[in-house]
């Protein structure tokens, strides 16, 4: 190598879009979604009823992320109408916490003691079929029985070892701790784990 020889680095040109362009590109059409993924005539037929109830909305760049042709795909099952969610299940309503009870004021929840959540915003860039968004503004947390989401359920069992195994697997790592929330407790419930 020649000395003084300048190296020259050259840098990708990344073009992202705007938060508010990634928000307007987004996918807000099933049949749009699967033929982007690639999915059959079959997949769209069941998904468009149940996008009905609740509108479909997925950024390009995390549709991106998906496995073409594969309407199993992990991703892809968060965000896609299903027809399960039509489904009426005893105990799932609409706002299993009560937490539109407990809101002072628009956007504000008011739920534990010494505590207030702020909602920023109507809603996120990508509606997952779980989600409280669909009837209210809030969730994240194992699954409470909210309505047209009892297909996700899983018990605290699944859910146990799921965080156990996340633990054995991940040491030094900080595993979230499991909790699900009832209707009236000051606080989340925590769900034992075995680490055995």
């Amino acid at each position: 190598m020649n000395k003084g020889a300048v190296i020259q680095r050259s840098t990708p040109s990344l073009q992202t879009a705007s938060w508010q362009q990634q928000l307007q590109q987004a996918f807000r059409s099933v049949s749009e979604l699967c033929e982007f993924l690639e999915l059959d005539s079959e997949t769209i037929k069941q998904s468009c009823a149940a996008a009905n109830i609740w509108q479909l909305r997925v950024p390009q760049g995390f549709a991106a992320c998906m496995e073409k042709g594969n309407p199993d795909d992990p991703l892809l099952r968060q965000v896609l109408p299903q027809a399960e969610e039509l489904q009426q299940h005893a105990g799932f309503i609409s706002d299993p916490l009560q937490e539109q009870q407990q809101s002072p004021a628009k956007g504000i929840v008011h739920k534990y003691h010494g505590r207030a959540l702020l909602i920023a915003a109507s809603e996120c860039a990508v509606h997952c079929r779980y989600c409280f968004r669909r009837e209210f503004d809030y969730a994240e947390h194992l699954l409470d029985p909210v309505q047209g989401a009892a297909h996700f359920a899983s018990d605290s069992t699944a859910a146990s070892e799921l965080v156990a195994a996340m633990s054995r697997q991940l040491p030094g790592y900080l595993v979230p701790k499991l909790v699900r929330e009832q209707a009236g407790l000051g606080a989340k419930k925590p769900i034992a784990v075995t680490l055995g």
